[in-house]
């Protein structure tokens, strides 16, 4: 993904330098050009690594990777006019600049689409096979949640006391449990115990002899509205939850800003909407408003559903631009992975795929309106 983008903002300067040099008759400088397209590059490659766009994608399809990139070069061009305005040395002409940044639009998007697609046929043919080893009790809640991981298969191995079995065994390739995970061809070898540390170096030992990767699992902490992160505190290794981003006092400042900013901007053809959003009643992005009497009734079932309440209702939101309006686990799974991965370029995301898809709807209804004027009617 990172060559693809490099090779799209290089070739997007190119094309820009030439256009300005043929149709704005520029006598360009050569060697300010090629500085000017260096620091061009390397601002947009250090913004896409701060979104995380090489962490992970939000993007579920070639279509939403499209958005995604528009939306964080959006983010970046005012960044980079300021830049060049204040360094006047490091840009070659405002023309050359403004012209990279709408071909970059057409050639990153173009690039990262392809690539995106080369990523889904890959992770379609490659199988992840998983050995789980433990007792049984913790297996079940392990086998649970990786029940949902796609193209990965599970193989559970209930042992009942690993500490003793590996206290008893002189090598770990003599372990019934080891040998079954090797026949069975695992990559991966997770432990839903966390065994004695006085034995994990020799596992590490060999599971590396094997070419596997291993892992400690914890059934009783899972994915909610929190961050955890190790620390070590003496030798004693400690499992440490903190806040999202979101709740942060930061986080609510920014997305503020953006409400208000956008909210000011809507008061021209959505008035009573932008006003729910300028007094803090609602906010740009966020999960869909819900009837007080139906959330009420909701929480008992769906423990997890109180994580919504961490974001202002939203006008639109992650759960309907990705078509879930049914009140149902689809549109709240939706929601609280916006709520545990919100950013600006998150937010971003969301609108500029609201805003095409308002655009798109626009579209269709006046080509149905004037074909109804026009008495037009569609062969069948």
């Amino acid at each position: 993904m990172l060559g693809a983008d490099i090779f799209g903002f290089l070739l997007s300067a190119f094309i820009g330098a030439r256009i300005a040099q043929t149709f704005g008759h520029e006598n360009l400088d050569a060697s300010r050009v090629a500085l000017s397209v260096f620091v061009y590059v390397a601002v947009w490659l250090w913004l896409f690594n701060r979104l995380g766009l090489y962490e992970r994608s939000f993007a579920m399809t070639m279509q939403d990777e499209i958005y995604a990139t528009i939306a964080a070069l959006s983010l970046g061009i005012a960044p980079q006019l300021i830049l060049f305005t204040l360094v006047p040395s490091l840009s070659s002409s405002r023309l050359v600049l403004l012209t990279s940044l709408g071909l970059s639009i057409v050639m990153v998007t173009t690039m990262r689409a392809i690539a995106h697609k080369a990523r889904e046929v890959e992770l379609l043919a490659r199988e992840r096979r998983v050995a789980l080893v433990g007792n049984a009790a913790r297996l079940r809640a392990a086998c649970e949640e990786l029940a949902g991981v796609p193209n990965t298969h599970v193989l559970p191995i209930p042992v009942n006391d690993l500490d003793i079995e590996l206290a008893t065994s002189d090598s770990f390739e003599e372990m019934w449990w080891f040998v079954k995970l090797l026949r069975w061809e695992c990559d991966t070898l997770i432990f839903a115990d966390v065994p004695d540390p006085r034995h994990v170096p020799a596992l590490l030992a060999a599971v590396r002899k094997w070419g596997l990767k291993i892992a400690f699992a914890t059934p009783r902490i899972r994915a909610y509205a929190y961050q955890l992160r190790t620390e070590m505190l003496g030798h004693q290794a400690l499992i440490v939850p903190r806040p999202i981003r979101v709740s942060t006092p930061a986080a609510h400042f920014v997305k503020r800003a953006l409400d208000v900013c956008g909210g000011v901007l809507m008061l021209g053809f959505a008035p009573h909407i932008a006003l729910r959003v300028v007094r803090g009643e609602l906010s740009l992005v966020g999960p869909r408003e819900h009837d007080p009497s139906f959330a009420e009734a909701s929480r008992p079932f769906n423990p997890r559903y109180a994580e919504r309440a961490l974001v202002r209702p939203g006008v639109t939101g992650w759960a309907q631009v990705h078509g879930a309006h049914d009140n149902d686990e689809r549109e709240l799974a939706y929601d609280l992975f916006y709520v545990e991965n919100w950013g600006l370029f998150l937010d971003a995301y969301v609108i500029v795929k609201a805003a095409v898809g308002l655009l798109r709807n626009a579209a269709i209804a006046s080509h149905k309106y004037f074909a109804d004027q026009l008495g037009y009617r569609p062969r069948r």
